[in-house]
């Protein structure tokens, strides 16, 4: 099987190569590695470089964005970041995020949130960049501000936590939905439903680790080996072919980020 973890974060990792060694050690052959603010969106574009020079053969790539937790920091050092990245590792960065609304902590006002995110939503479209969106307790207003503004053209929901009704208005504005290893957990019934209901050709893999530990190590730190418990679990609730499976949402990964 070819498999991407689409989502992962190495910044707060002492030896993140052991990581993707392992990963790629169990198969998978692609990682996308998110920042979340100023600082770890820098840590993560210096961690891709060198396991860029480190692992020739994998396909590793990183994403700067602002979470809705950090969204009173600066926006133009962010951007200032995304561009000279954009200069000096010009095929390091295929997406802005992760950005967008969470309401269920509220580190942040929501207006500050709000404003974040569409700017993060324009550069994205104004550089050809994926979007890496995360929604929580706030579907109605990240479906509106997308609305509003535009929204990418590969825009991902990642870690979708929604139901049927989420993801079809998601399907209908063609974004790409990212399962994490929360679709493994006994009681994610509505989750499960959801993947059993999006397209193949719709979805992605993620583990957003070292948080969402799929099962069986649920409630341990989680490792971008683990993606393929979550492939597992997506192949086994849409009962498919697993090379087959594997195959699509591999390529939808490379599609989304620009890779193809």
């Amino acid at each position: 099987m070819k498999i991407f973890d689409s989502h992962c974060h190495l910044y707060d990792e002492n030896e993140p190569e052991k990581l993707i060694y392992s990963a790629a050690e169990n198969g998978v052959e692609g990682f996308v590695v998110v920042g979340t603010s100023y600082e770890t969106s820098r840590k993560t574009v210096e961690i891709v470089s060198q396991l860029q020079e480190d692992f020739p053969e994998l396909d590793i790539y990183s994403a700067i964005g602002l979470h809705p937790h950090d969204a009173s920091e600066s926006f133009d050092r962010i951007e200032e970041l995304v561009r000279e990245t954009l200069k000096y590792v010009p095929n390091g960065l295929v997406a802005i995020g992760e950005c967008g609304l969470d309401y269920y902590y509220n580190h942040c006002e929501p207006t500050i949130q709000v404003e974040a995110f569409r700017r993060q939503i324009e550069l994205a479209k104004q550089l050809n960049l994926a979007l890496i969106v995360h929604t929580r307790d706030a579907w109605d207003d990240t479906f509106k501000i997308l609305d509003e503004q535009g929204a990418p053209k590969n825009t991902i929901i990642h870690c979708f936590t929604g139901g049927l009704n989420e993801l079809t208005e998601c399907l209908k504005r063609n974004f790409t939905i990212s399962f994490s290893g929360i679709v493994t957990f006994k009681n994610s019934i509505e989750l499960q439903r959801a993947a059993i209901e999006c397209p193949t050709h719709s979805l992605i893999v993620e583990t957003d680790s070292p948080f969402l530990a799929p099962e069986p190590f649920r409630g341990k730190p989680n490792s971008p080996k683990n993606v393929i418990e979550v492939l597992k679990k997506i192949v086994e609730l849409k009962q498919t072919d697993p090379d087959e499976a594997a195959t699509t949402i591999f390529t939808n990964t490379q599609r989304v980020f620009n890779l193809i």
